[in-house]
């Protein structure tokens, strides 16, 4: 297929679209990996991507690890990616139980808040997801990138993030809700 693309034969536009759409249409790994592969065997301009960012969005929620994670890595190169939309993939990534995934999108809010600090008050609330996360690691993660930047926060999303950190672990909690109680 990528060979067909490459001469012209079939349009990239079309096998692109394609695999969007068989994304879209949900499976298993397993499934979609034929179109993971094809997807980034083409690999996508940033404009193309840019013009699909809706679509890479609406991945991250559901779709299967691969898929997801083929999702975050194409609207993590884009550099005018709205915060509204920064906002809506890392709630869909946070609320994820693969740890994997939940990592990487707290390197991406890590990533995204060191180039924008002002942008801390509007970002950090997605991290309210990875206070339940089964896995400590991860919790300690959210809780040392949301204390990092809490001098940025207003007092009323400070309140917020503390009424949410009660399914952290309790040494957590105290940390967590001493510092915002302090910002």
């Amino acid at each position: 297929m990528h060979t067909l693309a490459r001469e012209g034969v079939i349009s990239r536009d079309s096998l692109l679209d394609g695999c969007r759409r068989r994304f879209l249409l949900g499976g298993d790994a397993i499934e979609l990996r034929f179109f993971t592969r094809l997807h980034e065997s083409l690999a996508p301009t940033e404009a193309e991507i840019t013009a699909h960012a809706t679509t890479y969005l609406r991945l991250l929620p559901t779709a299967p690890g691969p898929v997801a994670e083929l999702a975050l890595t194409h609207l993590r190169r884009l550099p005018a990616l709205d915060p509204a939309d920064v906002v809506e993939a890392l709630e869909a990534l946070l609320f994820r139980r693969e740890t994997g995934l939940v990592r990487a999108g707290l390197s991406w809010l890590a990533a995204v808040l060191r180039a924008s600090p002002a942008l801390a008050d509007t970002l950090t609330p997605a991290l309210t997801p990875t206070f339940g996360h089964p896995t400590r690691s991860v919790q300690e993660r959210a809780v040392r990138l949301l204390l990092r930047h809490a001098t940025h926060l207003t007092p009323a999303t400070a309140t917020t993030l503390r009424q949410a950190a009660a399914p952290l672990d309790d040494d957590l909690h105290t940390h967590l809700t001493t510092t915002l109680t302090r910002a």
